[in-house]
């Protein structure tokens, strides 16, 4: 049990993105283990109807790929899932077992799922790790998510492009779109995310899958994406 924790822990980078800061890993009495994930937003920002469902997933996935974890899974062992918003608020409490995961990373079952319905598969035009697709299937599952309740923001898909970049499509009102035929905008958005400390937690993590772009296409709902916004690794100071 403890190698497989010390595993989660040295991968659980991988999941750093715009909705998760960290997860990590305990061995706990009663052959359980407890992972403790904190989200990037607060619990007033958050979508707490959405998070809460998206985190078991995730950690389900996580078990199913990492070595060990099926392994762990037949011995009986559960899995207790926390998740938290950055403030500390509990948002998700549950424990799962070997029945639960198995239904969770049914992703066959899934694959035409909220907004990403008749889209291509995630992944599908990029040259990454089977278990990265997974991944993002799970995630995409889960989506839309509002990650800025004042303006309506959405995250409505998660994905990696043929030019191996990682994609964030955002939704925004469609007042908001006016003005992004001004450059000036761009610019703007642009020193936004470079001061944003997700951005940096970020980075490490998908660079293991030779990811060193992350892209963000904005636009309104049911219409194609107006302004798109790119952060290189090297641009990070």
């Amino acid at each position: 049990m403890q190698d497989f924790v010390t595993n989660v822990n040295k991968s659980s980078s991988t999941m750093s993105n715009a909705v998760f800061r960290s997860i990590s890993a305990e061995v706990k009495p009663g052959k359980t283990i407890t992972f403790v994930s904190e989200l990037e937003a607060t619990n007033e920002e958050a979508d707490v109807a959405t998070f809460s469902k998206l985190g078991p997933p995730i950690i389900a996935e996580m078990v199913n790929q990492l070595p060990g974890g099926k392994d762990l899974m037949d011995e009986g062992v559960k899995f207790h899932v926390i998740f938290k918003t950055r403030d500390g608020v509990t948002i998700s409490d549950e424990t799962l077992d070997k029945a639960a995961i198995a239904k969770l990373t049914n992703v066959e079952s899934s694959k035409n799922f909220g907004d990403n319905s008749g889209k291509p598969s995630v992944g599908s035009k990029a040259n990454i790790a089977s278990g990265l697709k997974n991944m993002l299937q799970v995630l995409n599952r889960n989506l839309p998510i509002v990650v800025d309740k004042e303006t309506d923001m959405k995250i409505t898909r998660i994905d990696v492009n043929e030019k191996n970049e990682l994609v964030y499509s955002v939704e925004i009102p469609k007042d908001l779109t006016a003005n992004f035929d001004n450059p000036a905008i761009k610019e703007i958005l642009k020193q936004e995310l470079l001061k944003d400390g997700n951005i940096r937690r970020i980075f490490p993590g998908i660079a293991q899958h030779g990811i060193e772009t992350i892209t963000y296409e904005y636009g309104a709902k049911g219409e194609k994406p107006t302004l798109s916004v790119s952060i290189h690794k090297d641009e990070i100071k």
